[in-house]
């Protein structure tokens, strides 16, 4: 088994110091026989004897002394050894390994040990950082790929995470912190909601998040803001969650517009029909039979008017039933042509005229008859809506093979490329100094419905400012085969 240095010094130590006993036993011996055979005094011998002795006895304790420091140096190597390696191991360098060469039996036993502490650190660091790792990523996955905005923020306020969607509506990176985030305009977003949430009591916030809305280049988006725990319970930053309400605002104004609208419509149509029935009731026999006539003629047009805006109403309210519709074979040229007839009266009004033509054959068709009949009545009543007077409404149907197309052509002001293609969204309205004329905001979009919804074909709008509009829609000539625009 091989000594360590400790072990040889103290036994090259002991034997040393047994050779030098001897020799200064033998020598102090052989000296004295040589004086007393000499006839030396006794006296002086003994003397001499004593001093030799002391001498060795010096000489020894002078060796043991520095076996001593030596031993003691061998010991404080290794304990600084030692405590190196433990101050590796307190600063994560997991892993180190000490060397045990040329150390004492329990020394190496101990740096042993040592090692193999080190070397489970290690490993036990290695799988937790992997699963730590591992967490994290899912974490990261799942707050990337959720709809809503996220950022991260740590105690001082700054960006520790944020995912893409939160990037796309702030424009915000993990450079920065949260309190200096500042819109286009320059003004703060988030500070002083920030210290509202760090002067509430956490309890309150943890059981009632902070939410308002902040303002983004024009986007509206609901901010939510909630703390963040340890599973120790204790606080390390909060959360922001970003929703992007821009659409909803939008929705909840035209919603208001459109009951502003409705009730304004509703009563029009209402007073009218009462002013002129109530003359007729009242006064009837002073009209001859041609002002009767004529307001019968206005009293019909209202009621057309009133009923429009009625059936638009009910149909939108059927939208949000989801309900299914039932269909029959019909045919297109059947309801074109009836709608025109029906319509004539207020196309009269204004001396518009309406054209109808016809190109191939146009076949019967699996569709339902009341919601086409709604869609068509709503474009062509559009069209006489935004017609000037004298003008001409051309009323095309195109039949393509698998599809039939439906168009209605005006001569009126147009619609500008910013609105076409959001002109068939519920209660959108386009109202500026050209277009002045009231509506529900509902006929297009139930006519986008009817067409794609419940009959998988398409619709469409061409139009520019100043030269009229075309608008139309496209069925499938076969039940559930779709219609690809183009």
């Amino acid at each position: 088994m091989k000594m360590s240095a400790q072990n040889r010094l103290i036994i090259s130590v002991l034997i040393l110091s047994t050779v030098l006993i001897a020799a200064i036993a033998l020598g102090a011996v052989f000296h004295v026989k040589q004086l007393l055979y000499a006839g030396h005094d006794l006296d002086k011998t003994f003397a001499l004897v004593r001093a030799s002795m002391l001498f060795g006895l010096g000489l020894i304790w002078v060796l043991f002394a520095a076996a001593f420091l030596a031993n003691t140096y061998l010991v404080m190597r290794e304990l600084k050894i030692f405590h190196k390696g433990v101050r590796k191991i307190s600063t994560g360098q997991f892993g180190y390994k000490l060397r045990n060469a040329d150390v004492s039996s329990k020394s190496r036993e101990l740096f042993n040990s040592f090692n193999t502490m080190s070397n489970t650190l290690q490993l036990f660091e290695e799988q937790t950082v992997e699963q730590l790792t591992l967490e994290r990523n899912k974490l990261e996955a799942i707050l990337m790929s959720i709809a809503n905005g996220v950022v991260v923020c740590d105690n001082f306020d700054s960006v520790v995470l944020v995912n893409d969607h939160a990037q796309a509506l702030l424009g915000i990176d993990a450079e920065i912190k949260i309190q200096d985030y500042a819109d286009s305009s320059g003004n703060f977003c988030f500070k002083d909601k920030i210290e509202e949430f760090k002067d509430t009591p956490l309890e309150l916030m943890e059981n009632r998040p902070l939410e308002f809305n902040i303002l983004v280049d024009g986007r509206t988006i609901k901010s939510v803001i909630s703390p963040m725990f340890t599973r120790n319970k204790d606080y390390v930053g909060y959360i922001i969650v970003l929703i992007d309400m821009t659409k909803e605002a939008e929705i909840d104004k035209m919603r208001s517009h459109f009951i502003s609208n409705v009730s304004h419509e509703l009563r029009t149509p209402v007073t009218v029909l009462r002013s002129y029935i109530d003359t007729l009731h009242n006064c009837g026999a002073e009209f001859n039979e041609a002002e009767k006539q004529e307001f019968v003629g206005i009293i019909n047009t209202e009621i057309i008017r009133l009923n429009s805006m009625v059936n638009d109403i009910l149909d939108f309210s059927k939208l949000g039933e989801n309900q299914s519709i039932e269909k029959s074979v019909n045919n297109l040229v059947q309801i074109v042509e009836s709608a025109v007839k029906q319509l004539r009266v207020l196309a009269k009004e204004q001396n518009l005229t309406i054209a109808v033509s016809k190109d191939g054959e146009i076949p019967d068709m699996m569709f339902n008859y009341d919601s086409i009949e709604r869609a068509f009545t709503n474009l062509l009543s559009n069209a006489i809506k935004y017609s000037p007077n004298g003008g001409m409404i051309e009323v095309a149907l195109v039949s393509r093979g698998d599809t039939v197309e439906v168009s209605v052509t005006d001569q009126g002001p147009g619609i500008a490329a910013e609105h076409q293609s959001r002109i068939f969204d519920r209660f959108y309205r386009v109202e500026n100094n050209t277009h002045t004329i009231k509506g529900t905001g509902l006929g297009l979009h139930l006519v986008k419905t009817a067409v794609e919804k419940h009959h998988g074909g398409g619709v469409f709008v061409k139009s520019e400012p100043g030269r009229g509009s075309t608008f139309g829609f496209v069925l499938p000539t076969a039940d559930g085969a779709g219609v690809n625009l183009r």
